[in-house]
């Protein structure tokens, strides 16, 4: 339960830092966009810009805090900013809206639906790394 649990307190966050550079944040959703197990939060702005964010693992100093599983040590970085057609309304991820297997980002904005996916080839490029891995291990 989060309410009761006494890790969630507001003095332990994870600032987003730079996401109040901007004039007013609409909207965000949390997804593995980059398909490496760990979820990437994607914030949209009024002032039409697409902010991704990344988990950057931060190495402990102390031995016994690395090992605690519900606090990971670390900080959210912006990997990318995107400007998109207008002011970002809603965010959404994880449906393959275009039926190839690719799970997509629909991003509402005040002149449309914009639909935005990996590109093809990295995401054939790292299945091939992720089967390549399998059968190597099952050989070994």
């Amino acid at each position: 339960n989060v309410y009761t649990c006494q890790h969630f307190r507001p003095d332990n966050q994870a600032v987003l830092l730079g996401s109040a550079d901007f004039d007013h944040v609409n909207c965000a959703c949390v997804g593995d966009l980059d398909f490496d197990g760990r979820p990437e939060i994607v914030i949209g702005t009024f002032g039409k810009q697409l902010l991704l964010y990344r988990w950057v693992d931060e190495k402990a100093s102390d031995p016994a805090a690395a090992t605690d599983k519900v606090l990971p040590r670390g900080h959210y970085e912006c990997v990318s900013r995107r400007t998109v057609a207008g002011q970002v309304h809603s965010l959404l991820y994880g449906y393959d809206f275009l039926g190839d297997g690719c799970l997509c980002l629909a991003v509402l904005t005040s002149q449309g639906l914009q639909v935005l996916q990996c590109k093809s080839e990295t995401v054939m490029d790292l299945l091939e790394r992720r089967l390549d891995c399998l059968f190597t291990e099952s050989k070994s």
